[in-house]
């Protein structure tokens, strides 16, 4: 899932779309993935009383710059160009964090993630946010971004 955004995210956004291609060597954006999940209003009965019903939102799946090019604030302008993104959609935005390595070293990359995702209004998933955007759930931390203005559309869980 190297680079996968939505259809007008480049348009709506003025990310260089550059960016947003995937190839042998693309430099600086080693994977950006970033998905509509649709509501399931409208499945079939029988289907939809197996499962909570499910908001509308955008799930953030990764942001991975090249190292060579990290520290230069690529993965900070696509990061506002997510939340500008969702703003201008009216959807929530939510993410599993996991930092990279291993043990140690991973969750201190983890914390650091945490505190760079809150500075563009990211807050801790509480279960409501997990079970309305169906959340995949994470050994670390799931963080959700709510639009200024959002109401949810499904009040009962």
């Amino acid at each position: 899932m190297p680079v996968d955004v939505p259809a007008d995210f480049a348009e709506l956004t003025g990310v260089d779309e550059k960016w947003l291609v995937h190839g042998w060597d693309t430099r600086p954006v080693e994977t950006f993935s970033f998905t509509k999940r649709p509501s399931d209003r409208g499945l079939p009965e029988h289907l939809a009383r197996y499962r909570l019903p499910i908001e509308s939102s955008l799930k953030l799946h990764d942001i991975v710059i090249d190292e060579q090019d990290r520290g230069k604030g690529i993965g900070s302008k696509l990061l506002d160009a997510v939340v500008r993104y969702a703003d201008i959609k009216g959807l929530p935005v939510w993410m599993c964090v996991v930092g990279e390595g291993q043990g140690t070293q991973e969750v201190m990359n983890t914390v650091r993630l945490v505190s760079w995702y809150k500075r563009y209004g990211f807050e801790k998933a509480d279960e409501l946010a997990q079970r309305r955007f169906d959340m995949d759930r994470c050994r670390n931390e799931e963080m959700v971004r709510y639009p200024n203005g959002w109401v949810p559309s499904l009040t009962e869980f």
